[in-house]
């Protein structure tokens, strides 16, 4: 069975459902696989399981978010992952403001070289992609500069 609403309110639930499989809590039937296939892409990207947080807030310098995923890779660098669910059947390259948010978010969690990730589910489809983004440490400190 596949979840049902629109793209907002199915997204609101996967995120729900996600938080509470990485905690190791029961998941409704209809979102079981999406969140399955979410944290098998998470270790793909060479994530540590027991590092994940979901729904992690930020604040800082007057700017505040949550980052939907952020944990540590196993060379000890910082994750941070934007999920993006959507009930269409295609998977798109996350958009440059998604981008620039996850950029904002690593300076807020004054990550030095964090890999950024875009997870794009396609609940019909039943279709991952991962979109991945290796930060230097020179770009980070650009980002620290044009935030601050």
């Amino acid at each position: 069975m596949l979840p049902k609403g629109d793209a907002l309110w199915v997204g609101e639930r996967l995120h729900q459902c996600l938080e509470a499989c990485i905690n190791g809590q029961w998941v409704r039937s209809d979102y079981y696989f999406p969140c399955l296939a979410i944290l098998h892409a998470l270790e793909e990207l060479d994530m540590v399981r027991s590092s994940l947080r979901s729904e992690l807030c930020v604040s800082k310098l007057g700017y505040r978010g949550r980052i939907d995923i952020h944990g540590l890779l196993a060379d000890g660098r910082v994750c941070i992952v934007e999920i993006k669910a959507t009930v269409g059947p295609y998977l798109r390259r996350p958009k440059p403001a998604e981008v620039i948010q996850m950029g904002c978010y690593a300076a807020l969690s004054d990550a030095q070289a964090p890999r950024l990730a875009c997870v794009r589910i396609s609940l019909p489809s039943r279709r991952l992609g991962v979109f991945i983004m290796d930060i230097s440490p020179k770009t980070m400190q650009q980002i620290r500069r044009d935030v601050a």
